[in-house]
């Protein structure tokens, strides 16, 4: 399955193939891609399929050379970046060589970040092996690191090509799984009702127990996601709709330092909330609440800390970068696969709603 997202440097192919991953060479030369290869991945990837494509890659004729970051969101930094640009500069990259990245949504946040400053900017090329990262994180063209905050720093910079292998879901562990399905749900929620009835019949209580139901959700999310972004890839207005969930995620990972939550699971408490807030001010009616109620309910996700800072965890909901002049952009759902924008010019009622949900 071949798809394009629309893009203003021009638009570009993501491939959805079981086994793709073992293609590399061949659909990067289908693509025009030339130059050396920059391959970014993390140690665990790295150990299952990074050193593998570097050899594939090198028996095809094609220069590679591979950078391991620590796994974790404390590798998405300023710090890791510059590490990255260094050992760049100094293999001596050129304007035609291109950036691989070979893991999840850190490794391609943190190497499209490097690809886009280095040099003013080289192609780069994604393969996402999370299901989030598949499923979201690597279509839109959204580059970054962490800075004061969860990607506060950072721009949009689309690949020349993404290459998904649903077959390496199948690595996965059980949390990274689960944090995956967060994002899958927030598609569904935002624009695809079937998607939502799907998972709601068919969604596994064990996690990898249909890899068909894996790609088909896949699927659809990217579909719902380039829907979207071909028609506003700045985020000046309907990208937003992406953020349903994400303004208390963003809070909880800051509040407790990215020690507790994977990014998807702090998205599905950002989506309980979402549900909530919208059920309690009248926009959602309380039937579809409870059906996606139940659906989230089945995903197993780290709770709430007991000693949650809540003065840092307010802080951090209300700087979030989704804040505007008139209040806190707020993404609310007024039914399954309708959601909207509000602004709250208040956010006491909105931490009220989740003390009394979460209670």
């Amino acid at each position: 399955m071949k798809m394009w997202i629309r893009s203003d440097r021009g638009s570009y192919p993501v491939i959805i193939q079981r086994g793709s991953i073992h293609r590399v060479p061949d659909l990067l030369k289908e693509r025009g891609v030339e130059g050396r290869l920059f391959l970014i991945t993390d140690h665990t990837v790295s150990r299952l399929y990074g050193d593998g494509m570097a050899a594939n890659l090198r028996d095809t004729g094609r220069e590679a050379a591979v950078f391991r970051i620590p796994d974790g969101e404390a590798s998405k930094s300023v710090r890791q970046a510059e590490k990255i640009w260094k050992w760049m500069l100094a293999s001596g990259i050129r304007r035609q060589d291109a950036v691989l990245a070979l893991g999840g949504g850190v490794v391609g946040d943190l190497a499209g970040f490097a690809a886009a400053t280095v040099l003013r900017g080289v192609s780069w090329i994604q393969v996402p092996t999370t299901l989030l990262a598949q499923a979201d994180a690597s279509v839109g063209g959204k580059v970054g690191v962490n800075f004061e905050g969860k990607n506060l720093v950072g721009g949009f910079y689309p690949p020349q090509m993404v290459i998904m292998d649903p077959e390496v879901l199948q690595t996965l562990n059980v949390r990274d799984h689960w944090s995956g399905m967060g994002e899958v749900i927030k598609s569904a929620l935002i624009g695809d009702r079937k998607l939502f009835s799907l998972l709601e019949k068919r969604m596994p209580a064990e996690p990898g127990a249909c890899m068909e139901l894996m790609g088909t959700a896949i699927l659809r999310s990217v579909k719902v996601k380039a829907r979207i972004v071909g028609r506003d890839e700045r985020e000046s207005g309907l990208r937003r709709l992406l953020n349903l969930g994400h303004t208390l995620a963003h809070g909880l990972e800051r509040a407790t330092e990215c020690g507790t939550f994977r990014h998807g699971e702090a998205v599905i408490h950002g989506l309980r909330w979402a549900v909530w807030f919208s059920r309690d001010e009248g926009w959602l009616p309380p039937a579809e609440a409870e059906r996606i109620e139940t659906v989230l309910g089945r995903m197993t996700v780290p709770g709430i800390p007991a000693g949650l800072n809540m003065e840092l965890f307010r802080r951090a909901v209300i700087s979030d970068k989704k804040q505007s002049a008139g209040g806190i952009r707020l993404i609310v759902l007024k039914g399954i696969g309708r959601a909207r924008e509000v602004r709250v010019a208040d956010p006491a009622p909105l931490f009220e709603n989740w003390l009394r949900n979460h209670a």
